[in-house]
């Protein structure tokens, strides 16, 4: 069984490669180590992104993804990857995203 998945859908949009994270899920027996695990799938998250987007001449990615408005470990998380809160919470969910150029 694996540490941890991520589910990701790419999408070349206006010249620009939009990534949306689906899911994140850490394994129970690998949760609670200070987002380790989460964080080695976020960063590889941005070298596939970046990767990708360079192999189809995009020079923008827009990374995104919605989480619940109470789980505060994976905000955190994303804070320390330079995600942003976009907009207001919808019903519990918050749009988060971050923006680099390759």
């Amino acid at each position: 069984m694996p540490a941890a998945v991520c589910h990701l859908h790419f999408e070349i949009v206006g010249g620009r490669l939009e990534v949306f994270v689906k899911s994140i899920a850490v394994a129970v027996a690998h949760r609670g180590v200070g987002g380790e695990i989460a964080g080695r799938l976020l960063s590889e998250l941005h070298r596939e992104a970046g990767s990708f987007a360079g192999e189809n001449s995009v020079s923008v990615v827009v990374l995104m993804a919605k989480t619940n408005t109470s789980n505060l470990p994976i905000q955190r998380l994303l804070k320390r990857f330079g995600w942003e809160p976009f907009g207001p919470p919808e019903h519990d969910l918050q749009m988060w995203m971050r923006t680099i150029s390759v």
